[in-house]
């Protein structure tokens, strides 16, 4: 990892270790992101929706499972390497700071997560 480079903090070992468990596609997250997914829909109605830092693409995959046009950028190529092989047009490797190519539903993340926070 480079320190100049906050995209190398990003990498293999950082999902191993920092998320309180190994964040990896498997049921426990699945069913996390699918509970988001459901609040995010409730309580937004969201039609195109950005994941800003999507990791693995775990919300974007469950909000387009339920029929929202979801898309993720995230600065590491580790995380975006592992996206599912279903939703890898819809990610990229990035940054919010980068010209994004679409307008994006503003509301559904700011929402969503102080939502998930309060519970």
């Amino acid at each position: 990892m480079k320190s100049e480079d906050p995209a190398g903090f990003y990498d293999e070992y950082y999902f191993s270790v920092a998320c309180g468990r190994p964040h990896k596609r498997d049921k426990e997250w699945l069913d996390f992101f699918n509970g988001i997914s459901d609040r995010t829909i409730e309580d937004n109605e969201p039609k195109i929706v950005l994941g800003a830092g999507c990791a693995m693409g775990f919300l974007v995959e469950t909000l387009r499972k339920r029929g929202v046009e979801a898309y993720g950028v995230d600065i590491s190529e580790f995380a975006i390497s592992q996206v599912h092989d279903d939703i890898k047009a819809s990610c990229w490797v990035g940054s919010v700071t980068d010209p994004l190519p679409q307008r994006y539903d503003p509301k559904s993340f700011y929402r969503n997560y102080r939502a998930c926070s309060a519970r």
